[in-house]
C-alpha cells in the first residue's frame, strides 16, 4: 500500500463577490497529477486555465466541447470571460512591494508563420497576449522564449524550452508569478525531522510562527488546516497560504473538491504555534496524455490558431519555496502547437508529507496546489510516533494520551482504551 502523506495545498484564490470555486478542474488535475507522480508535486490550476482558454480560442470540431467539459464552462465566451476577470483581479496587487501576484500571457509563432486573425484578436484582448515570433529550431529563437519566461518569474523558472525544436510552430505561454512577505512574526527555527513518504526520516531546517496573533483554523473530520497571512502595503492582507495535514496517519486518498469546501466551512481563528519546514521544491511535466486521460485534447483539432494545427504538448513547470521571510511560487505552462494531423494555542508541527494552498481574497478556486512528499537534508531516523504531529492534538477533549506506532500505525492510548487516529477503539 502507497505510505500515507501529509500535504500542503499552496492555493491564490480571489476574494471576489460571485466567483467561487465550482470549478473542479483545479482538484481534479491535482489528484491526477498525484496518482501518476510518485514524488513532490506542485500544480497552478489557473496557469493551466489561462493557457487552455488561449487554446480553446483555435480550438475546432470536438475539440472546444472537451475543453468547456474539462473545465466547466458553459461557452467559450464563459471561458474567456472567466479567465479576464481572474486575471484582473489577480493583477490588482502586482505593484504592491510586500505580497503580489504577477499574470503574463504570451504566443510565439515561427517568422513565417501567419496565425488566424480571430485566434489572434481574441487572445490580445481576453488574455492581454503578447504575440510575438521565435525560430523554434534554432538556439537563438528558444532563448528568447526563455527569457521572457525567466523575466516574468523573476528567475524562479528560468526556461520552459530545453533545446531547439523543428517541430514546434506556436507556443502559448502563460507565466504566474506569487511572492508573499509573512504578516506574523516567523523566524529560524534550527532543525525537525521531517517524516518522508516513503518512511526515511530528514533533518530539515525550520520555520517557527508563534502565536503572538491569530491564525485561520479549519477544522473538520478529515483535515486540519492552518491559514497563514501575507502581509501588504496598506495592512490588508490580500493573500494567504494555508498547511493542510489529514488526521488520518494512515491517509492514503487525496485533497478533492468536496473535501476542501468541507474544510473552508469549518472555519475559526485560534492562536496557533506552527512549525513548518523550510522547503525549494520543483515540478516539470508534459501533461497532455494525462489531460487526454479527463477527456481533453482527445479531437486534436486547433485549426482556429493557424492550418492543419495540433497541440503537441502541454507542459507545466512549477517551482515554491518558503523560509523565515515568506513564500514564493511560480508557474508557466506551455501549449506547444504542431502543424499536420495527429482559544487556547494549539501545537501543529508540518513533520511529515504534507498539502500547500496559496490563497487570494476574492475566490475559493485554488492557483497554486502543491503536495510535499520528500524533502532533501541531511539523513536521520524517522520521527517516533511522540514527535508525529496529527493535526491539532484534541483527539479527546480532556484525554491525555501517549502515542506510539505497531504495526506501521499510528495508535493512540488513553485511559479509556486504544484508539487509531479516526477515534475507532482498538482490541
Amino acid at each position: 500500500m502507497k505510505k500515507n502523506f501529509l500535504s500542503v495545498v499552496l492555493m491564490a484564490v480571489l476574494l471576489v463577490p460571485g466567483i467561487k470555486a465550482e470549478n473542479t478542474f483545479p482538484f481534479v488535475i491535482f489528484e491526477k497529477m498525484q496518482q501518476e507522480i510518485e514524488g513532490n508535486v506542485i500544480v497552478s490550476p489557473f496557469s493551466l486555465e489561462q493557457a487552455i482558454g488561449m487554446a480553446a480560442n483555435g480550438a475546432q470540431g470536438e475539440a472546444l466541447p472537451e475543453l468547456l467539459a474539462l473545465t466547466g464552462d458553459a461557452s467559450l465566451a464563459a471561458m474567456n470571460q472567466r479567465n479576464q476577470e481572474l486575471m484582473t483581479l489577480l493583477r490588482q496587487h502586482e505593484n504592491d512591494s510586500l505580497s503580489y501576484l504577477r499574470v503574463a500571457n504570451s504566443v510565439w509563432h515561427l517568422p513565417t508563420m501567419v496565425l488566424m486573425q480571430p485566434f489572434q484578436d481574441s487572445v490580445s484582448l481576453r488574455y492581454d497576449a503578447k504575440i510575438d515570433t521565435a525560430n523554434f529550431a534554432m538556439q537563438y529563437g528558444i532563448d528568447s522564449v526563455n527569457q521572457w519566461v525567466n523575466d516574468n518569474t523573476d528567475g524562479l523558472i528560468k526556461k520552459i524550452l530545453e533545446q531547439p525544436d523543428p517541430v514546434l510552430t506556436v507556443a502559448l505561454i502563460n507565466a504566474t508569478l506569487f511572492h508573499g512577505a509573512w504578516a506574523v512574526d516567523a523566524g529560524e527555527g534550527g532543525k525537525m525531522p521531517f517524516l518522508n513518504a516513503d518512511g526515511t526520516g530528514t533533518n530539515v531546517d525550520k520555520v517557527v510562527m508563534g502565536p503572538s496573533s491569530y491564525k485561520d483554523l479549519y477544522l473538520d473530520e478529515d483535515f486540519v488546516g492552518v491559514g497563514v497571512r501575507f502581509a501588504a502595503e496598506d495592512y490588508g492582507s490580500h493573500y494567504s497560504v494555508m498547511f493542510i495535514l489529514p488526521r488520518d496517519y494512515q491517509y492514503t486518498g487525496t485533497l478533492t473538491a468536496e473535501k476542501w469546501q468541507s474544510l473552508l466551512q469549518h472555519h475559526s481563528y485560534s492562536e496557533v504555534y506552527l512549525e513548518v519546514p523550510k522547503f525549494d521544491v520543483s515540478c516539470n511535466k508534459d501533461l497532455l496524455s494525462w489531460l487526454q486521460d479527463l477527456g481533453a485534447f482527445v479531437h486534436n483539432g486547433f485549426g482556429g490558431i493557424t492550418s492543419n494545427a495540433f497541440v503537441s504538448n502541454v507542459i507545466h513547470s512549477t517551482r515554491m519555496t518558503l523560509d523565515e521571510k515568506g513564500m514564493s511560487a511560480a508557474a508557466v505552462t506551455m501549449i506547444g502547437v504542431a502543424e499536420g494531423m495527429p482559544d487556547h494555542i494549539e501545537y501543529v508541527t508540518i513533520n511529515r508529507p504534507f498539502y500547500v494552498a496559496i490563497r487570494a481574497e476574492g475566490t475559493d478556486e485554488p492557483i497554486f496546489l502543491a503536495s510535499i512528499k520528500q524533502l532533501k537534508g541531511d539523513a536521520c531516523q524517522a520521527p517516533t510516533a511522540q514527535y508525529i504531529t496529527l493535526g491539532v492534538e484534541n483527539v479527546r477533549a480532556g484525554d491525555t494520551f501517549v502515542k506510539f506506532i505497531r504495526d506501521g500505525k499510528l495508535l493512540i492510548e488513553t485511559a479509556n482504551g486504544t484508539f487509531d487516529v479516526t477515534g475507532r477503539m482498538i482490541e
